[in-house]
């Protein structure tokens, strides 16, 4: 027999028609925060392999072989390229510090002035705050965004392209560890604020939630500001470095200076670099076929042919005397007169 309906809203396999629960949003938004950080460090991967690609290509156009570490230059190029991820990552995270400053100002400035606003009688100048957020969004990025694209040039022109290959591998090497170090580290401090706010560790009021909400405040600019700020960054150094290889120096600092290209083109001939050559090119031709050897500048005496030396003088009876021969001295009284007749001619 077919169980009856009611039989079946009964049994324990078929869910009550009860409503369920919803779930909290906080719940939700602590969730959002962890899979938007999953997100972000595949975000942060994708950028690290394509700046890889990047400087690899800048490598090649550049004709840089390889890197040496005990090198002065390269050692100022590292160090230099591990300090822009942290400032432009204190700039960025200053910014959002005025930007929302201003914003306050501007809340507490509608509240005082406008009357009825408190008790939603009036509305509120939402035009000044969308002015105040795009405004400093577009200002306070200048500074960032021009030492991003301002820093490679000026490492490469004044100090060379082995420095400037110095500077593109530490920025990329702190970008990236910044970056996740930021994308984790705000989604944790906001999911922290949340738990305690759900009750947790005393709650809304407690110390623990003072806490929570001074850490949410930076977490919030490392999440969303300066950790996907750092993908920007190491991308946009390289690109500027792979355009501009061609038309920088290879060198500075008084070593010379000459094209990438040009450096690059010579070496791909198996020619010297121009820095040791002579700007004549018979001389630049001999100097290559004896190896780079000839170092100093050549003459016109040089390529003129040489006029054959004097045959070696002769004695009366015919005789060339050699350069062993024994000559009679100037002061002959001074001469021993022990020595053998047949050795003075």
């Amino acid at each position: 027999m077919a169980p009856s309906p009611t039989t079946r809203a009964a049994s324990p396999r078929w869910p009550s028609s009860a409503p369920r629960r919803a779930p909290s949003p906080t719940k939700l938004d602590a969730l959002g925060n962890t899979t938007a950080a999953i997100g972000k460090g595949f975000a942060i991967g994708s950028a690290a392999l394509t700046a890889l690609a990047l400087y690899a290509a800048y490598t090649e156009a550049v004709g840089l072989k390889s890197i040496d570490l005990t090198s002065a230059r390269v050692v100022i190029g590292l160090f230099l390229g591990g300090i822009m991820p942290m400032m432009i990552a204190a700039l960025t995270m200053r910014a959002v510090g005025r930007a929302a400053f201003g914003m306050v100002q501007e809340v507490r400035r509608q509240f005082r002035e406008i009357a009825g606003l408190m008790e939603g009688t009036a509305k509120a100048d939402t035009d000044r705050c969308v002015e105040i957020a795009t405004g400093a969004a577009l200002k306070e990025m200048i500074v960032p965004g021009l030492s991003a694209v301002v820093m490679p040039p000026v490492i490469g022109f004044v100090m060379g392209k082995e420095a400037l290959g110095g500077f593109l591998a530490g920025a990329t090497l702190m970008g990236v560890f910044l970056a996740l170090f930021m994308a984790n580290a705000g989604g944790a401090w906001d999911n922290a604020k949340k738990h305690i706010e759900a009750g947790n560790l005393g709650g809304k009021g407690s110390e623990a939630h003072k806490a929570a909400v001074v850490g949410d405040t930076v977490g919030d600019p490392f999440k969303d500001t300066a950790g996907p700020s750092m993908n920007i960054l190491i991308k946009l150094m390289s690109v500027v470095a792979l355009v501009l290889a061609p038309s920088s120096a290879s060198s500075g600092l008084g070593r010379g200076r000459t094209s990438f290209r040009s450096s690059n083109r010579r070496a791909g001939a198996g020619l010297p670099p121009r820095s040791t050559l002579s700007r004549n090119p018979r001389a630049t031709r001999a100097r290559h076929e004896n190896g780079g050897l000839a170092l100093r500048r050549s003459s016109p005496e040089d390529t003129a042919p040489r006029r054959q030396p004097p045959p070696p003088p002769t004695s009366p009876r015919g005789e060339q005397r050699g350069p062993t021969s024994l000559r009679r001295p100037r002061f002959h009284f001074l001469w021993s007169t022990h020595a053998p007749s047949s050795s003075i001619r």
